[in-house]
């Protein structure tokens, strides 16, 4: 069936008129008005605030919650770790070291998975074996706790927090685990030892080679 509808040239001029706003804010009762910012149109198109993913602790045996107490207790004394009640992502495991015990790990995968990388290079194995290709004497060295030489940069603290069984820390020096912390060392140990890098020293990371190719005397 076909509809006729009859409209007069002043009907279809008022229809095609620009609507002029709604105030919005002026129907809310009174009580309501505190609460108008909620409903902007504009902040509905954006995204929420970014939350980070969380999750329950890995579960540990009482012999690794006595190690990681010991561990937390000694990082403290020491002032590497504080106390913290920043909101802590990571979560802290063990893994076992060759020779035995337990090495502490904490798993910074979702902090890594945004981290901005730092390019700084690692030396090239081929290109440190032909430095030493003449060499008679070789003195090895290594640094313990590497990363921990480093400060982590004021202000920066909160995003190596971790979370454990017996509460939220931060570090304060660098931690192992983070995407940045090899070549951060890696250019501090470059730096330290750059007067005599090549000559008769290499390092690795936390590995320093002391070579000669003279007499025991000399090396």
């Amino acid at each position: 069936s076909v509809q006729i509808f009859a409209a007069s040239i002043a009907d279809i001029d008022k229809a095609l008129q620009p609507k002029k706003p709604v105030n919005v804010r002026a129907l809310l009762l009174a009580q309501y008005q505190e609460f108008y910012e909620l409903f902007n149109p504009k902040e509905a198109e954006k995204l929420p605030p970014h939350q980070g993913p969380g999750g329950p602790l890995y579960s540990m045996s009482r012999g690794e919650l006595l190690v990681l107490q010991k561990e937390l207790t000694s990082l403290l004394k020491k002032g590497f770790i504080r106390v913290s009640s920043l909101p802590a992502l990571a979560l802290v495991l063990f893994a076992k070291k060759p020779r035995g015990g337990l090495r502490l790990c904490i798993d910074y995968r979702a902090l890594n998975a945004i981290t901005k990388k730092d390019r700084y290079p690692l030396p090239l194995i081929r290109e440190t074996l032909n430095s030493l290709s003449k060499a008679k004497w070789f003195t090895k060295l290594d640094v313990i706790a590497a990363f921990h030489k480093i400060r982590v940069a004021p202000g920066d603290e909160w995003k190596t927090a971790f979370r454990t069984r017996f509460g939220l820390f931060k570090w304060l020096v660098t931690p192992f685990g983070m995407a940045n912390s090899p070549s951060t060392f890696q250019r501090y140990i470059n730096w330290t030892l750059r007067e005599h890098l090549d000559d008769f020293c290499l390092a690795y990371l936390d590995d320093v080679l002391i070579y000669t190719d003279g007499d025991l005397r000399q090396h």
